[in-house]
């Protein structure tokens, strides 16, 4: 089984692109990670400290994940504009 972690401001504990190889290495079977806001900042710490998971966006920071190297977009509004999605 193969997991992705939900990372979202709203848990009011974020985790950190330093924090995750440590808990990769600890989880094997952790993959991946769900990330919504946070900006170009947040997006360039998830990208290059934590390289070897996939790391799912939101539509506001998407663009920024998309900088540093191959993510995933993860709409929520996507039902909305299928065809732009």
């Amino acid at each position: 089984m193969q997991f992705l972690h939900y990372n979202l401001p709203r848990a009011k504990r974020l985790l950190t692109g330093a924090d995750y190889p440590r808990l990769a290495d600890a989880t094997p079977n952790l993959v991946a990670t769900k990330n919504t806001g946070g900006g170009l900042s947040r997006a360039a710490d998830l990208m290059t400290r934590a390289p070897d998971l996939q790391h799912f966006f939101g539509e506001e920071n998407f663009a920024h994940g998309c900088m540093f190297g191959e993510c995933s977009l993860l709409s929520s509004i996507g039902v909305l504009a299928p065809h732009r999605v």
